[in-house]
């Protein structure tokens, strides 16, 4: 979807740290947006800050991961009644 946005768009540049062997159509699991049959491609970066950035990720979802749900600031915008 944010590949797909991308190119809509026709942003020139796209610059992240690290990428995610699981998904994702910026170079990980496809590259749609140096696909040569589009008619634009965007210019992929990265690797910017990757040790810093791999590292906070990994502790955001170990973070996640043992706080659960429950550990979550739960938002506001769509409680009923004060609940």
């Amino acid at each position: 979807m944010c590949a797909g946005a991308m190119l809509n768009t026709r942003i020139a540049r796209l610059v992240f740290a690290v990428r995610d062997e699981k998904s994702g159509a910026g170079g990980s699991v496809i590259d749609m947006l140096r696909y040569p049959g589009l008619n634009h491609q965007v210019q992929v970066e990265f690797g910017v800050r990757e040790k810093e950035s791999a590292a906070l990720l990994q502790l955001f979802f170990a973070d996640l991961r043992r706080d659960g749900r429950a550990g979550r600031r739960r938002s506001t915008r769509n409680r009923v009644d004060g609940e």
